[in-house]
């Protein structure tokens, strides 16, 4: 064991501390929570009680852990996903089986039939729903070229109603 070299600038404990953290100015405390106690005035008492602001539980946190504002990770991604609850995810893939079953296999520009895509003629966020009736299935390509504006909405209509009349 090294000889004791310092003393804790907290608790007035000898301890080691290696000559080059000395020299640029660290080696004032014998542990974290000396340190944590010296600075914030020894107003803070490790370990600590706090409440987890999903659930509401009380859990204790040491010197290093200060910030920690839940009990768990389950508690952290809860919060951090509070505004996704209640969204279906799905949606989309029920509303491709829908199609498939309703217009066939095949996409409703070239008749592509390997890898389709459920589109929403009229978007979700704009007021858009799951209904058939704002549903087309498109290939890859044609599924691409319609977000990238090359293809109109007022074109899947028209395919749509085309599709609706056969």
């Amino acid at each position: 064991m090294r000889k004791s070299n310092t003393i804790c600038l907290n608790c007035k404990s000898l301890f080691y501390a290696r000559k080059s953290a000395k020299d640029i100015g660290y080696g004032k405390f014998c542990c974290h929570e000396c340190y944590i106690k010296y600075t914030y005035n020894g107003d803070t008492v490790y370990p600590l009680k706090k409440t987890c602001i999903t659930c509401k539980a009380d859990f204790m946190v040491s010197a290093r852990k200060k910030n920690k504002k839940f009990c768990c990770q389950t508690c952290a991604a809860r919060y951090n996903n509070r505004n996704r609850a209640g969204i279906k995810y799905n949606s989309e893939q029920n509303l491709k089986i829908r199609l498939v079953r309703n217009y066939g296999h095949f996409c409703a520009v070239c008749q592509y039939s390997t890898s389709l895509d459920g589109h929403h003629i009229v978007p979700k966020y704009k007021g858009g729903n799951d209904d058939l009736s704002n549903g087309i299935l498109l290939c890859p390509n044609h599924h691409r070229e319609v977000h990238l504006g090359l293809i109109k909405c007022s074109d899947l209509i028209a395919l749509k109603h085309k599709l609706d009349i056969q």
